[in-house]
């Protein structure tokens, strides 16, 4: 093909790649169909081209620069803003970042999972962060109920973006609030009581898995593996919250863990249809 020509077609590509005519990566593919190994592709930085650099409008740096200036400002002078204003600038920071991981979790998938990465953790400390300036991070119930809150936001977030790390962390973080309702509302509780509050909900999560394997396998996944850390939640409860012998549990703890080989062997051609 003519070079001219074969440039054109590159240059016509880029321009659905920059309009989203098409996904980026039908673009790739397009691209890489017309460039040869002696075809040096333009270098991007933070997804501009060098020659979109070089012929950016002098109102785009300016605005770059506001921006700038205005987040470093935001971020510099937070403790001094009212409470409102700081719970504003929490909420909107975490749902640009949720929504541009949102944006791009079929495109760019690694970035969709930087940003949601960012936006959980930027709940957590902010969230805690808030806490500490009001005083309440001594307390444990406030701790506890705002741990609920991020953990039900991950739990959703990891549904929606098909993200199932930030799905288990939901769990796990539930799992930790139960946990501390169990020791607040039971004053000693034994081991065959931890059976009863643990291992109902481990039976659960696997039904579930199972309910909805046929419908979503990544989330079956989650569902699964939760059920198994919640099998072997009743020991670890009694070790860390009670005063019951570590050996004793720690023989229950190896026991559990053979039944769960025991039953996964048993049980393999059932199980491995929900989850691969």
């Amino acid at each position: 093909m003519d070079a001219d020509k074969k440039q054109t077609i590159i240059k016509e590509i880029e321009r659905w790649r920059r309009s989203k005519l098409l996904p980026e990566h039908y673009c790739d593919f397009l691209l890489n169909l017309y460039l040869d190994e002696h075809t040096e592709k333009e270098k991007k930085v933070l997804g501009m081209s060098s020659t979109q650099i070089q012929s950016s409008s002098p109102k785009w740096w300016i605005l770059f620069a506001v921006g700038i200036g205005i987040l470093a400002y935001l971020i510099l002078n937070f403790t001094l803003f009212p409470d409102y204003v700081q719970i504003g600038i929490s909420a909107a920071s975490v749902g640009i970042l949720y929504i541009m991981g949102f944006r791009m979790r079929d495109t760019k998938p690694i970035g969709s999972l930087v940003l949601t990465a960012s936006a959980s953790v930027l709940i957590l400390v902010i969230g805690m962060l808030l806490l500490y300036l009001h005083g309440l991070l001594g307390e444990a119930s406030a701790v506890i109920a705002y741990l609920l809150f991020c953990s039900v936001v991950w739990v959703v977030s990891g549904i929606a973006l098909r993200q199932g790390i930030f799905h288990l962390c939901g769990w796990i973080g539930c799992s930790f609030v139960y946990a501390w309702l169990l020791h607040h509302q039971i004053d000693a509780i034994s081991w065959p009581i931890a059976q009863l509050c643990w291992l109902p909900l481990s039976f659960l999560f696997g039904w579930i898995a199972w309910l909805v394997h046929h419908r979503s396998k990544k989330n079956a996944v989650v569902l699964f593996i939760t059920a198994l850390l919640l099998w072997f939640m009743p020991e670890i409860y009694v070790m860390v919250l009670t005063q019951e012998s570590a050996s004793v549990m720690q023989l229950s703890l190896f026991g559990k863990i053979g039944a769960a080989g025991v039953l996964l062997f048993r049980f393999r051609k059932t199980w491995t249809e929900w989850v691969v």
